[in-house]
């Protein structure tokens, strides 16, 4: 349970490096945006500038042609201005210009016409007032409305940034929860699967136990690995107590040849034989000469092993009308035997 505690908490901290690690690069991912839409801005500024640069360059030699056009056309400006000034001296001075004037036929009114004139235009402008005070009136009541809707707007925008701020932690509260789940999950099923197994083999070994035991109680080995096992170990042993005569007996040779002062590395001779009379060891004289039998070579598995045949041994009898006995002998052991009758 603290084991799976502690790599609950390491699983937690490194979702949580994750995190950190994925929101890091994501600003970065978003700087690298920014800076390269600015690069690029930069670049689309960089070749406006430098095609207003060739179209300066290329309009370099009319620069002289084009001054000199600007100093006639500044020219052809005054005697135009000239001109007009002219002109406003004939239209606003008629005594100048005596065709040009036409006298108008008029009246002068009298006293009641205007005071009627200025009461009906009196009239109008009170008209005008109230509607001009009703207007301001309705202006004042829809700012007023306006403010209120404009203060409503900013608060719910405000409310919805706060719901969509919510609204993202809590989904990212609610996917890190899925994530944990979801590991706390996988590592659940496999300390069952783990724990399956173990009940499995403590089973199986419970089974062999019994069987074991069943066996040692009916004079059997507890299983038949155990009798295969007992024999590997006495092989090994026998195998280590041929190795340890073989050292020992090096060991005995090499003290005979430090006493007899010769050191060899060569592979020991016979020096004795078995004799054929006495059955003794007898050591090799003139007659033989010592040996060392050849190791048979590989070319003996072709060589089939001699079949004995049977042989048939004739028995003769003296003074006596010849009768046969027929025996079967090995070959090595060939006879001729007289019987006497």
């Amino acid at each position: 349970g603290i084991e799976l505690s502690d790599s609950k908490d390491e699983i937690c901290i490194l979702y949580e490096k994750s995190n950190i690690q994925e929101s890091i690069l994501k600003r970065g991912e978003s700087e690298i945006k920014t800076r390269e839409e600015e690069i690029r801005m930069l670049n689309i500024e960089l070749s406006e500038r430098q095609r207003e640069l060739e179209l300066i360059q290329k309009k370099a030699p009319e620069v002289p042609v084009i001054a000199q056009k600007v100093v006639s056309l500044k020219l052809e400006l005054e005697q135009e201005r000239s001109k007009v000034k002219e002109l406003s001296e004939k239209v606003e001075n008629p005594e100048a210009n005596p065709g040009r004037i036409r006298e108008i036929e008029t009246y002068i009114p009298d006293q009641e016409f205007l005071d009627a004139k200025v009461h009906v235009l009196e009239e109008r402008l009170n008209s005008k007032k109230e509607g001009l005070l009703e207007k301001e009136l309705v202006l004042e009541e829809i700012s007023n409305l306006s403010e209120k809707l404009r203060k409503q707007a900013l608060d719910g925008r405000k409310g919805t940034l706060e719901l969509a701020e919510k609204i993202n932690e809590f989904r990212a509260k609610t996917t890190e929860l899925q994530r944990k789940m979801l590991a706390t999950v996988a590592e659940v099923s496999m300390f069952q699967a783990t724990a399956m197994k173990l009940e499995q083999e403590k089973q199986g070994k419970e089974k062999i136990l019994d069987e074991a035991k069943d066996r040692w109680g009916k004079g059997m080995p507890p299983t038949p690995e155990c009798e295969s096992e007992w024999q590997r170990m006495e092989r090994q042993q026998a195998i280590s107590a041929e190795l340890r005569e073989t050292m020992q007996r090096k060991a005995e040779q090499a003290k005979t040849q430090e006493v007899l002062g010769v050191k060899t590395t060569a592979k020991p001779r016979n020096t004795m034989y078995t004799s054929d009379i006495t059955g003794l060891y007898e050591c090799y004289g003139a007659k033989y000469s010592p040996f060392l039998p050849t190791t048979q070579g590989a070319t003996m598995r072709h060589i089939r092993k001699p079949v004995p045949k049977d042989i048939e041994i004739q028995l003769v009898t003296h003074n006596i009308p010849v009768s046969y006995t027929h025996l079967t002998l090995p070959t090595s052991d060939l006879v001729q035997l007289p019987v006497v009758a």
